[in-house]
């Protein structure tokens, strides 16, 4: 990598805008560092970010482990004019992820009661006020003890103008606890989904037996319906992996691997069509990586003109830490892959996410944790700028934020050039249109893309098993809505 400082000018931004603190204060204008922990860097919990309104965000924040948080996750609808509230939420509660359809926040994740329940919810946003009360309405789907279940999703208005929640889960059981190496104890049937199971390699959880069912999940209006359609993934003829979910404006796409024994060595796309996508998700294509990506995931990011970014990491040399972040365009309307690309990097990097910013040069911006800036012996949390139509190798920035030393889960597009993204109960919002090189919150340093060979895909057929969910009735709970703030700049 080249270490030039990239040069160019900012322009800026917002308010800052924290949960705890009992005050206010003015920021002044420009500044880059959007938002704060008044304990700078001391409260870093998981969190979820999505953007409502080109001034306003959604935040959840996962405080259940946080006595700074009371112990309490929370769900907070932050805008860039200083105002903020929340809603506290049992203690019990975990979300997994949230989407903003219109004016509603639809989220999921687990009850961790006895037995623990998976649910669906969601919260009207235009009730988000201080001073009133909001309604969060959930329906779960009761599990058996000790079992985890975990879903990431979409969801949109198809063609009848129906509310269609579509998601990839994974459910999770351990039939024994600990156990010796594999093979271990093969899994028992499955106690949510009574077809198939299948048992991932200790390698990857050692000294654990994990059983795992993949499926995926399609249902009109969730809020009413009676039950929820799922597909299962792997067979007992096909190990398949999904890994990532994304809707284009024609499709809703689907990543996965599929492996055989301890080897991921096929890259999948189940391309389904948005207004049934489980009768059309049978129908998938293929492509076969390189040996050197030898990773469990390929991520995926939506970009325009139904076309989609998938990401992955590949080891070159794992002996003096030398690994690549690749990028390859598949364009969805054809099945085919424009382009590929890739960034070497020091140190494995652990993917977190991807976000695409149209009007910046069509950039993509993916956030890794890995050993940046070049040379040096500690790893930062690096967002990149990817072009991924870019059909020659290029020059483009990197930044990491060089104040704290902070972890960042989650990003999303604020509005037109400004990223938000946060990790705790901090987090940033900034124009990467205009960035500057001489800010006291971000390190920039020019990275130079690489291009490989794009793969060919192909197409085949395979028939998955079918289930239903039952569903409880809804739930309603009242929570008073807080309004706690602050502002402050970047130090």
């Amino acid at each position: 990598m080249n270490r030039t400082i990239t040069k160019s000018t900012v322009s800026m931004l917002l308010t800052l805008f924290t949960m705890l603190s009992g005050y206010h204060a003015k920021a002044q204008l420009p500044y880059i560092f959007a938002y704060s922990s008044y304990r700078a860097g001391s409260l870093s919990v998981p969190s979820i970010v999505r953007t409502y309104t080109p001034t306003s965000a959604v935040v959840y924040y996962d405080g259940r482990h946080t006595p700074d948080l009371n112990n309490k996750g929370i769900i907070a609808l932050v805008k860039t004019d200083g105002t903020y509230c929340d809603l506290p939420l049992n203690n019990n509660l975990r979300i997994d992820d949230m989407r903003i359809l219109d004016d509603t926040l639809y989220f999921c994740g687990m009850e961790w009661t006895n037995p623990p329940n998976y649910f669906i919810g969601k919260i009207d946003l235009t009730t988000m006020v201080p001073g009133n009360n909001n309604n969060l309405d959930y329906r779960r789907m009761q599990l058996s003890i000790d079992q985890d279940m975990q879903m990431k999703f979409v969801v949109y208005s198809d063609n009848l103008n129906n509310t269609r929640l579509v998601a990839l889960g994974t459910y999770r059981y351990y039939p024994h606890g600990p156990n010796p190496p594999s093979p271990g104890p093969q899994c028992p049937i499955a106690p949510l989904f009574p077809i198939y199971t299948y048992t991932l390699p200790y390698e990857y959880f050692p000294g654990w037996t994990v059983c795992q069912e993949d499926f995926v999940l399609e249902c009109v209006n969730p809020m009413t319906a009676s039950s929820l359609d799922i597909k299962l993934v792997n067979s007992a003829s096909k190990n398949e992996h999904m890994s990532d979910i994304v809707v284009t404006d024609n499709y809703v796409a689907f990543v996965g691997n599929i492996f055989n024994g301890d080897v991921f060595d096929t890259v999948t796309i189940h391309r389904c069509k948005k207004d049934n996508v489980l009768s059309t998700f049978d129908n998938y294509y293929y492509f076969i990586p390189p040996s050197v990506e030898g990773t469990i995931e390929y991520s995926a990011c939506a970009l325009d003109n139904d076309n989609i970014a998938l990401v992955t990491t590949a080891v070159i040399d794992p002996v003096i830490d030398d690994f690549e972040l690749r990028v390859r365009t598949v364009k969805l309307s054809t099945m085919t892959m424009p382009t590929a690309q890739r960034l070497p990097v020091e140190g494995k990097p652990i993917q977190i996410a991807q976000t695409y910013l149209y009007q910046v040069n069509k950039t993509m911006v993916h956030l890794s944790d890995f050993r940046f800036p070049p040379g040096q012996q500690y790893h930062n949390y690096t967002f990149v700028e990817f072009l991924p139509y870019k059909g020659t190798a290029y020059h483009t920035t990197a930044f990491y934020e060089r104040s704290f030393n902070r972890t960042y889960e989650s990003m999303d597009v604020m509005r037109d050039s400004c990223l938000i993204s946060t990790g705790g109960n901090y987090g940033f919002i900034k124009d990467i249109k205009h960035e500057d090189a001489t800010s006291n919150c971000y390190y920039y340093e020019d990275v130079y893309i690489r291009l490989t060979n794009p793969r060919t895909i192909y197409t085949s057929q395979f028939s998955y098993e079918g289930n239903q969910f039952p569903l409880n009735s809804t739930i309603q709970r009242g929570y008073t809505v807080e309004s706690p703030s602050r502002w402050d700049a970047c130090p």
